[in-house]
């Protein structure tokens, strides 16, 4: 019997466990015991949150502020006086930290607003945040916004506008969004459409890939109050939302935060009696598209001084930009998320025409998660002599025809020929590794070099005066002809007897015709032909032995040479 009773217990405890299984409950430097720990919002890279909680002098949530030291450490929570001095004005929950980290964006109604509750945002400026600023016009209206929620490029606001705003609670309320037109102005903001928005919609949280959002709702079909659900952004607009059921209950469900990596989800939920922070996996049917987290810097390659630059992403499907922004005029210092979808363009170019761009091409499919990047780019002085290897210049598989995705990197180049009118361009196409066959053994094995073999039977009695010239096979190689000479003025000058045979070579140096791709490309765009020189190099000079794989990928690649005079 006690047996029986053990096994019980152990299924039970089982159960139980397998219930909460990827949730855990941050430690107690956040939830304080004893004290309501909720709303967290998390910057990018998961190191810095923001959270409201009742641990205060006046027993009311206040927002605080933290840093992870540690796997499982964080700071001790610092308030963020600029939002708190304003604490009864302040309508409570849905703050927002920016993707950086050093703004944050939350709801009140105080000073000189434009209606009811407006958005405003305060800035981390070393270690104080500057007085809060509204957001203004056309975000705020006479009407009541708040639970503002900002994309990971810091280029569009996602936020509620509500019939009716209390400190406590809001009702009849929408989800719209705004997309910023300059560093402080924002295009007038527009409404979600159905089936997002059915009446009572709140609190939107913008994933770090800036297309899935979730957000709270009180529609039919939930398990009580406000529950969360999800939806994705379409080309023609916004997915059927989904109830996020593993994280809904009987109470209200309204705050959540991720961080750049999007496996993990931040919310408060009630824990032993209290409002506490807890972070659970994310089931992977809910998690958003992977994306690239860049801490950047970007700087003279000889001085290393700082530059003043602009960063932009695109879609090479879709040809349309997915981010631009600049780096910090001070410290070339820039912090940016981004999604990768199939395959996309990146690039650094300087405000200062001097220099050359940098650029890569990121393919979502060789992603297997979300990644952060922290370089320095060094961007080079465009002069005489300088050699640059373009990795966005790219053919497709097998190919000397270009890759869609090029298209970016030779508008780049096309800008630094027209900016630099002294300086021409020579175009070096390499390849890995060259090799031929006389079948096409290799789906690579694309070109083909024929030749034509002309000779006699040295035996033959028309033939007797030049039998002393055979070669032993009983054949006597007349001529070896390449496939572009004239052979019906070839042939006339043939002895009758002469036998044609055609000789075929299957290969894959196909970097003489890439080459010839590149050049012209550039004269259909209109740069004179006397400002270009290309030649293909097969595997002639490699960068690294070829024998290494990761190798062999550096020895394929394309060589630009800039040059006064060629």
């Amino acid at each position: 019997m006690r047996y029986l009773y053990f096994l019980f217990f152990v299924i039970v405890f089982h159960l139980a466990s397998n219930a909460q299984v990827g949730r855990k409950v941050l430690p107690k430097s956040i939830n304080i015991m004893n004290k309501d720990n909720f709303a967290p919002s998390l910057s990018a890279d998961g190191k810095t949150m923001i959270f409201l909680s009742t641990y205060s002098a006046s027993g009311a949530p206040e927002l605080k502020y933290t840093r992870k030291v540690g796997p499982s450490k964080w700071t001790t929570p610092e308030d963020v006086k600029e939002v708190n001095n304003f604490l009864e004005l302040n309508f409570i929950g849905g703050a927002c930290l920016s993707a950086d980290g050093k703004t944050i964006y939350f709801t009140s109604k105080r000073g000189q607003g434009i209606g009811g509750y407006d958005i405003m945002y305060t800035e981390k400026k070393g270690g104080y945040w500057t007085p809060a600023r509204n957001i203004g016009k056309p975000v705020n209206s006479s009407g009541h916004e708040g639970a503002p929620s900002i994309s990971p490029d810091g280029q569009y606001l996602y936020f509620m506008r509500c019939a009716s705003m209390s400190k406590d609670a809001a009702s009849d309320c929408g989800i719209w969004v705004s997309k910023k037109r300059n560093r402080e102005l924002w295009n007038a903001p527009t409404k979600l459409p159905s089936p997002v928005n059915l009446g009572n919609e709140q609190f939107p949280s913008i994933f770090p890939d800036n297309k899935t959002l979730v957000f709270a709702s009180g529609r039919p079909g939930g398990k009580g109050g406000l529950d969360f659900y999800l939806t994705k952004k379409k080309q023609d607009g916004w997915s059927k939302p989904v109830s996020m059921s593993f994280l809904n209950s009987a109470r209200d469900e309204m705050f959540t935060s991720l961080t750049a990596k999007g496996t993990e989800i931040y919310f408060s939920a009630d824990y032993r009696g209290k409002e506490n922070i807890i972070v659970s996996k994310l089931p992977e049917d809910f998690q958003g598209e992977k994306v690239v987290l860049m801490d950047g810097l970007v700087v003279d390659d000889e001085t290393e001084d700082p530059l003043k630059a602009f960063i932009q992403v695109y879609d090479a499907e879709t040809q349309k930009r997915i981010l631009y922004a600049r780096t910090d005029e001070a410290s070339g210092k820039f912090y940016t998320v981004f999604p990768v979808g199939r395959v996309c363009d990146f690039s650094i170019q300087s405000l200062d025409k001097k220099y050359l761009h940098s650029s890569k091409i990121y393919f979502a499919d060789s992603m297997k998660s979300s990644v952060k990047e922290n370089h320095t780019f060094r961007l080079k002085k465009i002069k005489d002599g300088l050699t640059v290897i373009s990795e966005n210049i790219r053919f497709k598989p097998h190919s000397a025809e270009l890759d869609n995705a090029s298209g970016f990197e030779l508008k780049r180049i096309m800008k630094t020929l027209k900016d630099n009118p002294e300086l021409n361009l020579e175009i070096g196409v390499h390849t890995d590794q060259v090799f031929s066959d006389s079948i096409q053994s290799s789906e690579d094995l694309t070109e083909i070099r024929i030749d034509t073999v002309y000779a006699f039977d040295e035996f033959s009695s028309s033939n007797e005066e030049n039998s002393g010239s055979g070669n032993g096979s009983g054949w006597t190689d007349v001529e070896d002809i390449d496939k572009d000479v004239d052979l019906d003025s070839l042939n006339n000058s043939i002895p009758e007897p002469a036998i044609q045979a055609i000789k075929y070579t299957y290969h894959n140096d196909r970097t003489i015709k890439q080459a010839e791709t590149l050049l012209n490309h550039f004269l259909k765009q209109g740069v004179p032909g006397h400002r270009i020189r290309i030649e293909g190099f097969g595997d002639s000079n490699p960068m690294v032995p070829s024998g290494d794989p990761l190798g062999r990928v550096k020895n394929k690649r394309v060589e630009l040479h800039f040059v006064r005079s060629l």
